[in-house]
């Protein structure tokens, strides 16, 4: 008799810390729980405050094409033209230290603002920055203005070229982790910021800017391409006349 009550006080032992261990674990998926809804309603909070602030920071919105475009101080059009009427324009580029070998993500876009903007006898220069996590510049490369001039310079005076732009378009790589693409128009400050979440609405971005000043866009455009065929079949004429086995 001795030994069944022992045996019954040991299962009743057994049964309390098991107990006790699914009240532990049940709390503890509870708190998690909690946790994570109480995690997604702050980010809720948070995207909705950000929105606000944007919204009040800026007073011109206006959305195209999936692209959100905010001023300061003038309507997005008129800003867009203001800034785009300036002769000297500084095309500048933030890349990440880490994201070095990813230039090819913007390279199309460097190519249709230089290819349009040079077209319409604007002064362009182009300058990419090489930053570290913060954004602050290491070092450049620029063409100071000149097509044929691609030169590393400090970050003394990459800042230097930057602070005495007429004109600044900026942009820097996409990023996915973006919620929407922004257009950040400053036009007393005579800057432009294109922030996008993917390399589409980069070029589109930077597409509809220009469109906002050039009507004729696709027009030169088309003569553009026609110059770059034209360029293209002459070199390669020049290399087949040059090539003795042909």
């Amino acid at each position: 008799m001795v030994r069944a009550l022992a045996t019954a006080q040991v299962q009743s032992v057994r049964e309390i810390t098991k107990k006790a261990d699914i009240k532990k674990a049940n709390k503890k998926i509870t708190i998690f729980v909690l946790a994570f809804f109480i995690s997604l309603i702050v980010l809720f909070i948070s995207y909705n405050i950000y929105t606000y602030y944007l919204e009040n920071k800026y007073e011109f919105k206006e959305n195209e094409s999936g692209i959100d475009f905010y001023s300061k101080e003038l309507p997005i059009k008129e800003g867009l033209g203001q800034i785009l009427d300036k002769q000297n324009i500084l095309m500048s580029v933030n890349i990440y230290e880490k994201d070095i070998n990813k230039t090819l993500e913007i390279t199309e876009v460097v190519i249709l603002l230089n290819s349009i903007l040079v077209s319409k006898n604007k002064n362009v220069i182009t300058q990419i920055n090489i930053v570290d996590s913060k954004e602050n510049i290491l070092n450049c490369t620029t063409n100071k203005g000149d097509i044929y001039t691609n030169e590393t310079i400090s970050k003394e005076e990459c800042t230097e070229i930057i602070n005495n732009s007429e004109a600044t378009i900026f942009f820097d790589l996409p990023d996915e982790t973006r919620e929407t693409s922004i257009v950040y128009l400053y036009p007393f400050s005579n800057r432009i910021e294109i922030r996008s979440k993917n390399r589409d609405q980069l070029f589109i971005s930077v597409y509809l800017i220009l469109k906002s000043k050039y009507s004729d866009l696709e027009k030169t455009l088309l003569e553009i391409e026609e110059i770059k065929k034209i360029i293209g079949e002459k070199i390669s004429s020049d290399i087949n006349s040059s090539n003795p086995s042909n």
